[in-house]
């Protein structure tokens, strides 16, 4: 009899935000444009690169070339 127990009850931790947050991303770019966009970072309105820490507005804002 399998057990109904999920097997990770806890409350989900913020690496496991993050990396499902940069998962989706990484699918949205892949369908927007046709290209995966590297963990850690999406693409902004101009196509670049942009570091998730970035877009949250911690760290330098530099622009990454593709």
């Amino acid at each position: 009899r399998l057990s109904q127990t999920p097997m990770n009850a806890g409350p989900i931790s913020d690496n496991d935000k993050i990396v499902g947050q940069n998962t989706i991303t990484m699918w949205i770019n892949f369908a927007r444009t046709g290209n995966p966009t590297p963990i850690g970072y999406f693409l902004d309105d101009n196509s670049k690169w942009l570091s998730i820490q970035e877009s949250n507005g911690c760290g330098d804002t530099r622009r990454l070339e593709r």
